[in-house]
């Protein structure tokens, strides 16, 4: 691990990728295995020719079962073309000055067991390497760094909703969906009704106790019905999507089943 002193001198030296070491990413994707399966994975690198990202998924493209792997340079990289020589998809070499993606959909394993440093740089040189020369820098255009800033300012006060996850399993409703962790059920809120009121049916025996604004205070909730609940809106709505945490109880018992065979 780097002391204080190293960090500081790759942050002045704008080293990104300094910051991110395989080993953290693959002790924290460990976490996500059965995610990736089938899917495409994007990696907006500085320089995907140095980065621990890129390197992480072209070594478990095979084990992950991804479909695709695409990843980007920035322009300003001091690496690219200077520690192995590639080419692009029209076999012009690649040089600082550029932005390039790489676009994988296999990686070729010599022994059959898995993928080396020999298969990626084998890879790295044959046609399937699927490396482009881009028409533009490789920067976000201003428009998606608004997008992305903005994104991640939502995930700073809701991330919770997200993070450790699963779908909840409850009935849809307008007003946006649910996930859960454990007993808590948060709800993503996207479209605000004019009664002020989130309607929420919940399943057979699921009682909620209460609701709280993440990053805000308690609101009302109220049954209507069976399995049925209103939540009150926040007091001032922004009109940006939020997120309600519901703590749940399970309220089963005799009673209830018994009730429940009468009906």
């Amino acid at each position: 691990m780097a002391n204080n002193a190293s960090l500081h001198a790759a942050g002045v030296a704008k080293q990104d990728e300094f910051y991110t070491q395989y080993e953290d990413i693959q002790n924290e994707l460990n976490h996500y295995e059965k995610h990736f399966r089938g899917m495409t994975v994007l990696c907006n690198c500085d320089d995907p020719f140095e980065s621990n990202f890129c390197k992480f998924f072209l070594r478990n493209f095979n084990y992950l079962g991804l479909k695709r792997l695409i990843c980007t340079s920035y322009h300003t990289s001091s690496v690219v073309g200077t520690q192995m020589s590639l080419f692009d998809d029209m076999d012009e070499a690649l040089v600082p000055g550029h932005g390039y993606v790489m676009d994988i959909r296999e990686v070729p394993m010599a022994n059959g067991r898995g993928v080396s440093d020999d298969d990626i740089d084998a890879l790295l040189r044959s046609k399937k390497r699927g490396v482009k020369k881009l028409n533009g820098d490789g920067d976000f255009r201003s428009e998606e760094k608004e997008l992305a800033d903005a994104v991640g300012r939502w995930m700073s006060v809701n991330g919770e909703c997200i993070y450790g996850c699963d779908y909840a399993g409850w009935d849809k409703q307008a007003w946006g969906y649910y996930t859960r962790k454990g007993k808590e059920v948060y709800m993503v809120v996207f479209n605000s009704p004019y009664s002020r009121h989130l309607v929420v049916k919940t399943p057979k025996d699921v009682k909620i106790t209460k609701a709280v604004v993440l990053n805000g205070k308690e609101v009302g909730v109220k049954e209507t019905a069976r399995n049925e609940y209103n939540v009150d809106m926040p007091a001032k709505d922004s009109g940006a999507p939020f997120v309600i945490k519901l703590q749940i109880e399970d309220n089963t018992n005799a009673a209830d089943k018994y009730r429940e065979a009468l009906t």
